[in-house]
């Protein structure tokens, strides 16, 4: 699974519409969001611990190491 989409299904079950609401929890820009989503950027270590916080996912679930992890998913659709 690519990293954005790990993201969006936690932002569902986590009850957040959007990625600029995401940001705003973690102190960010929505820009920042939609960068790591896509896999433009890698996202840092703390990051992704607070983020998984935030969606109340354990915090390696954002942490698991996959081929695709930071490569952009070609048919993800952005919230």
């Amino acid at each position: 699974m690519y990293l954005g989409d790990k993201i969006k299904q936690a932002m569902y079950e986590a009850g957040i519409k959007t990625r600029k609401h995401l940001a705003e929890l973690m102190g960010c820009h929505a820009s920042e969001v939609s960068f790591w989503m896509t896999g433009r950027r890698g996202m840092s270590l703390e990051n992704r611990k607070k983020m998984a916080k935030i969606l109340n996912k354990p915090e390696d679930y954002l942490l698991e190491l996959e081929d695709n992890v930071n490569k952009p998913h070609p048919e993800l659709e952005l919230i």
